[in-house]
């Protein structure tokens, strides 16, 4: 590959993360967003085979992860590189559909699992948050008491990450790092688990039909990116087109009032 691998990449995600072989590398990224010990999620059975990243149409198909974990937790992982303002509104959606699918006709509530959605983001979403991690659940506004535990979306915001004053990262942070290209590789190297990490980035970058299945992603996600630009800069200038509209028309109701108040002023002082 010529260029840098981009790392925010869906399809390189879905192969790091969504891919059999790479299991370990996948527990041991929910393991660190999930904040359990290292060895507590011991297993996922990947509930989205009919999405390998090897057989799926890349320039089109949304790239997420889905799993069931060895305790029942339903799980949905995905990167989200491209800006989006209805992402609060888009996450909560995937997660009801999510939870929604989890029973069958017939089946009683009980049977329910908890469903956990980890968006990880290559943009600020959440403007009124300074964390890089925030977790959602459903809470009592006034005793903070969660409704049920079954609820977790969980937002990793990319470009809040900082490690500055950071002696030594947690695991967490570092596959933060990774993702965000954030510190350098030989640092990452360091750590056992991410120095598989780069193994499996180098064995996706060696094979020359994921790189061209990853270089039609990234076209893709390009062109879309240029899209949503246009209709950006489309949509400001209408906004401010009609907020221009919207001033003359004050202004012309304004001067219609002088106009009549004129008037009444004439007319009185003719009486």
């Amino acid at each position: 590959m010529s260029k840098e691998l981009n790392r925010l990449n869906d399809f390189f995600f879905k192969f790091l993360i969504g891919n059999e072989q790479n299991k370990n590398i996948a527990l041991n990224f929910i393991n660190a967003v999930l904040g359990t010990e290292e060895s507590y999620f011991t297993d996922i059975i990947y509930l989205d085979k009919d999405e390998d990243p090897e057989t799926i149409d890349s320039k089109q198909t949304r790239l997420d992860v889905k799993g069931r974990l060895n305790d029942g937790t339903i799980i949905e992982l995905e990167m989200q590189a491209l800006s989006d303002s209805n992402m609060s509104e888009r996450s909560l959606y995937y997660w009801a559909r999510m939870y929604g699918r989890l029973l069958k006709s017939g089946e009683d509530y009980k049977e329910l699992k908890p469903a956990v959605s980890v968006i990880i983001l290559g943009f600020e979403h959440l403007k009124d948050e300074v964390n890089w991690y925030n977790e959602y659940q459903l809470l009592n506004i006034e005793s903070k008491k969660a409704l049920t535990k079954d609820l977790r979306i969980i937002f990793l915001e990319l470009p809040k990450l900082q490690l500055e004053n950071k002696a030594k990262p947690d695991k967490l942070e570092l596959w933060g790092a990774y993702f965000g290209r954030k510190l350098e590789d030989s640092v990452l190297k360091g750590d056992k688990d991410m120095a598989s990490v780069l193994e499996a980035e180098f064995a996706f970058t060696a094979d020359d039909v994921r790189e061209w299945r990853y270089e039609q992603r990234e076209k893709f996600l390009h062109d879309q990116a240029s899209r949503d630009g246009a209709l950006a800069r489309a949509d400001a200038a209408l906004k401010e087109k009609l907020e221009e509209n919207a001033q003359l028309k004050e202004d012309i109701k304004e001067q219609e009032a002088r106009i009549k108040e004129n008037d009444a002023r004439i007319k009185e002082q003719e009486a």
